[in-house]
């Protein structure tokens, strides 16, 4: 997998799409400007629900590591392909945070 998981609040997907009981491999793939990252391991979900809320996770680990460093690119995102190499959804940076300036 592209990054250690950390557990974090993620907004409820649940009900968006169809919850099956077959383990399903998808593959998370970091597009950042200039820096691709691929995943070539993949991880097992349950549906797609399950693997946005790894995703998002995952971005929010990123995004954290990012500002410590004193940097963040919110054009950034993780592309959740599935096993037959479609992509499912893409989790933006820009969305997966709320950005104030209060």
């Amino acid at each position: 997998m592209l990054f250690l998981l950390i557990l974090s609040t993620v907004r409820d997907v649940s009900g968006s799409i169809p919850h099956t009981d077959v383990m399903e491999r998808y593959f998370l793939y970091l597009n950042e400007p200039g820096s691709p990252i691929t995943d070539d391991e993949g991880f097992l979900a349950m549906d797609l629900n399950d693997a946005i809320r790894v995703a998002i996770a995952g971005a929010r680990e990123i995004m954290a590591a990012d500002i410590l460093s004193g940097k963040l690119c919110l054009a950034a995102s993780i592309e959740i392909v599935n096993g037959q190499g479609a992509t499912m959804h893409t989790a933006w940076f820009k969305d997966i945070v709320l950005v104030t300036d209060r």
